[in-house]
């Protein structure tokens, strides 16, 4: 069969950890030229479900846990991803469920993180660049912070060929994308209180 995944160069390090204070950091994780393809068939499975076994959970499986009485709720765990790189990745999907499949491919697909935590109030930032189906780009550039959730993002879309989506269109209604491109520039700034 064809594989799901491939990473050629994968690298982590300065990973410390403590138990006590159920605190993680991650120095560096970094991974250059890695794949993922995506099958998404008639039917509407993936493939990626055929590599997950389903199996009945066993009655000891599915009975709550005991529990302590006078115990308290437990910390979260705080985890730090200090710099994160994925380089130059690719995505392949192919969508046989449309009347008309859908082949989209994501190249040069980058992916930078820094100083990403779940520490209530740090913000991280975010650099992700990449191709879709040779003429279109995506750039998203901002900060991100998971606890409260916010993300204030400059997102940038170009080119991107209408004509790939026919197949999502053309079942939905009568509608034929002959030519076209989409483009835009945004910016997305998001919260959550806590």
């Amino acid at each position: 069969g064809q594989s799901v995944a491939a990473v050629d160069d994968l690298s982590l390090s300065h990973v410390t950890a403590d138990v006590n204070a159920r605190e993680a950091v991650i120095g560096s994780f970094a991974t250059h030229g890695g794949e993922v393809s995506l099958r998404r068939f008639a039917d509407g499975s993936l493939n990626l479900q055929k590599l997950l076994r389903t199996a009945t959970p066993s009655p000891a499986a599915t009975a709550p846990p005991a529990t302590e009485t006078n115990a308290g709720p437990e910390q979260a765990w705080q985890i730090t991803l200090q710099d994160a790189l994925l380089d130059q990745w690719a995505v392949i999907l192919d969508d046989s469920q449309p009347t008309t499949p859908v082949h989209l491919a994501v190249q040069d697909l980058s992916v930078h993180l820094q100083n990403l935590s779940t520490r209530a109030g740090q913000t991280g930032h975010v650099n992700l660049s990449l191709r879709i189906n040779e003429a279109g780009s995506l750039a998203v550039q901002g900060k991100l912070q998971a606890t409260p959730p916010s993300a204030d993002l400059a997102i940038a879309l170009t080119n991107l060929t209408l004509r790939d989506f026919q197949g999502y269109v053309g079942d939905r209604i009568k509608l034929l994308l002959a030519s076209g491109a989409f483009e835009t520039n945004l910016r997305i700034a998001a919260s959550r209180s806590p």
